[in-house]
Formats: structure tokens, C-alpha cells, sequence
């Protein structure tokens, strides 16, 4: 349903703003940049058109989790794009969301529930991005709001966690090729000139 997806986030950033006082511990959403390494990894190094995965990870959630969630992911849309983006709970999916924009990417999930949360800690989604072009980008989490339901107020503000950078380089290969190609126009114009003298 068009408009659906502002709506349901002025709706959720209001729920927010009541909920912003409770008591509670507040989780913590971060941006993971090796998602198969132990830990959270904040940097990583890729090559001009390859594909890398990052995931979005939460710890901290208190009781009952939640089941609904509007990640907001800030990176340079010039250096990486994104190329796929899925979620990682497994669960029944109400509703996925994925909003493009200058600055990034929104996402936003709710699952089929009749318990209250049932999710906690623990990757939310996984983008899987493609470096367009040498430069570099920090990915980071612009928003986040996680609710137990659709009608509960959300758990507490969650508190903006770790972002990556992602320097995206050319490859060593290409860079010696360039030095080579400089390295023989030079010589070529001092012969040249070395003949007319």
C-alpha cells in the first residue's frame, strides 16, 4: 500500500518518543563488517567490484524482545551499493520493508507473533553490498526503534552501537601496471628526445 511505509515510521518514532522514558537497560544496535568472524568487526578493506556482507546486530534487549524493528543504514551511496538484503531471525515475516535513499538504506521488519517478542540478541539482517568504486565509506546506523509489538510501546531507545569503515581500494596488481605504463611513456619521451639532440 503506497505511503504505507512513512506512516508506519512517524508512527513507530511517536511510540518512541512516549516509550523514551521507561525504565529499562537500553540494547545496543551496531554494524558488524565480518559477519564470520568472532566478535564485531568495525573495519574492512575491499577491491572495486567485489561483494561484501555486513550484518546488523543487536545485544542488550530486554524482556519480552521484540518483533518489530526500523534500522536506518547511513554509507555513501557512490562508493557501495547495495546489492541484496534479507533478514536473518528466519522467522514468519509480516512485513519487509527496504526504503533506498541518497544516504542509504531503511529497513523495516515485523513478524506474525501472538506472544509479545520474541526475538533478542543476535543479527537482525544482513546487507550484502558491492563496492562500486575506489573511495571510502563509513556504514553506520543512522536510527533504529525495536518494539515488542505492534501495539506495545518500544523497548527502550536503543543506543547506536559501532559503525565500519570501508576503504575501498584498487587492486596492487592494477596500481604496479600503472607505475609500468608511467614508467615506459617516461623512458619512450627521454629516448625521443636523447635522438633529436
Amino acid at each position: 500500500m503506497p505511503g504505507s511505509g512513512p506512516r508506519r515510521r512517524a508512527a513507530l518514532a511517536a511510540l518512541w518518543l512516549v516509550a523514551a522514558g521507561s525504565a529499562g537497560a537500553a540494547p545496543i544496535v551496531s554494524v558488524d563488517m565480518e559477519p564470520h568472524a568472532s566478535g564485531i568487526q568495525t573495519a574492512l578493506t575491499v577491491l572495486p567490484e567485489t561483494t561484501f556482507e555486513v550484518d546488523v546486530v543487536v545485544s542488550g534487549v530486554p524482556a519480552p524482545g521484540f518483533n518489530v524493528y526500523v534500522v536506518a543504514l547511513g554509507f555513501d551511496t557512490e562508493v557501495l551499493g547495495v546489492a541484496e538484503i534479507f533478514d536473518l531471525y528466519f522467522a514468519d515475516l509480516f512485513f519487509l520493508e527496504i526504503a533506498h535513499s541518497d544516504t542509504g538504506v531503511e529497513v523495516s521488519a515485523g513478524f506474525r507473533s501472538f506472544g509479545g517478542g520474541e526475538f533478542d540478541d543476535g543479527p537482525m539482517f544482513r546487507v550484502i553490498f558491492e563496492a562500486a568504486q575506489p573511495g571510502e565509506s563509513p556504514i553506520e546506523i543512522q536510527s533504529a526503534v525495536l518494539q515488542a509489538s505492534f501495539f506495545d510501546p518500544p523497548v527502550p531507545p536503543p543506543v547506536i552501537g559501532g559503525a565500519g569503515t570501508v576503504p575501498v581500494v584498487p587492486e596492487p596488481a592494477t596500481a604496479v601496471l600503472l607505475g609500468l605504463g608511467c614508467a615506459a611513456l617516461a623512458r619512450a619521451r627521454r629516448r625521443a628526445t636523447s635522438r633529436r639532440a
